[in-house]
């Protein structure tokens, strides 16, 4: 099993586990600040609606309106693309940093349901995983209302607030 099959079915295991409570579930590595990325690269989500660019459009925005340097698309899809036929190991985060000028990576799914998005952070020097967060919309609230609500809550988790 490739690693980019692993994280899709650790993304969707996370997404369906965290659907039952209404507050987000993240963990975060020691001396994880969003603060100390200077580019970030943030692909589609994968989402089963079709609307996982939107999603990753809204919350590059939301990265840029905070003074946070996001990584161009065009620059990073053809490099996951390559990636996507073989394991989305070091090398592969390797070619992101040395290409595209990224130095860390935001993965995401939807949940199908839009009631969750499970949502990893990695840095492109060694390939850790530094924040694992299931994200859930506000609170009273059973689905993301749109991709920028979807985005909005994201943020927050990637910001730490």
């Amino acid at each position: 099993m490739t690693r980019l099959a692993a994280l899709a079915g650790l993304l969707c295991a996370a997404a369906l586990a965290g659907c039952a409570g209404s507050r987000s579930d993240v963990h975060r590595e020691d001396g994880y600040s969003l603060a100390y990325f200077h580019k970030v690269a943030v692909p589609a989500f994968i989402d089963p609606s079709g609307r996982g660019a939107e999603v990753a459009q809204a919350l590059r925005a939301r990265l840029l309106a905070a003074g946070q340097g996001v990584a161009d698309p065009a620059a990073v899809d053809p490099i996951l693309k390559q990636a996507s036929g073989e394991t989305l190991g070091l090398e592969a985060l390797e070619r992101l940093k040395f290409q595209a000028g990224v130095d860390s990576l935001v993965l995401g799914r939807m949940a199908p349901d839009w009631s969750s998005a499970s949502v990893l952070f990695y840095e492109t020097d060694m390939g850790d995983s530094l924040l694992r967060a299931v994200v859930h919309p506000e609170k009273g609230h059973k689905a993301f209302e749109s991709a920028d609500d979807a985005a909005a809550r994201i943020f927050a988790v990637l910001a730490g607030k």
